[in-house]
């Protein structure tokens, strides 16, 4: 019994330190970046100019028309519907994250 009380307070205690760490990771984070900083650090610069936007909304419509003619079916079916709401949405968005590490960019200059 008594080794049952030990083994709870430890648990206890460990979800305590890690509570109030993570609350002291978090606190210490804000300290140093306000909201200008993270609007900035998460701001999605438009990388995506209008032919590359026109090619993912074509290739969008025509991978939903193929899964609701029942061309694709299962897990197939699910990975070209997600693959055709990505396209949708960064074409709305008019930016893909994945240009970024490569410092990619199809928008003219003007």
């Amino acid at each position: 019994m008594l080794n049952l009380n030990i083994d709870f307070i430890l648990y206890f205690s460990c979800i305590i330190a890690y509570v109030t760490s993570v609350a002291k990771g978090v606190y210490i984070l804000l300290q140093f970046c306000t909201i200008k900083k993270l609007i900035k650090l998460f701001s999605m610069k438009k990388n995506m100019g209008i032919l590359d936007r026109s090619i993912r909304v074509i290739l969008a419509i025509v991978l939903m028309v193929l899964n609701f003619t029942d061309a694709f079916t299962g897990r197939t079916a699910i990975i070209t519907i997600s693959i055709a709401i990505v396209f949708l949405l960064t074409s709305l968005l008019q930016f893909c994250p994945l240009y970024l590490p490569f410092k990619i960019s199809t928008r003219s200059k003007n």
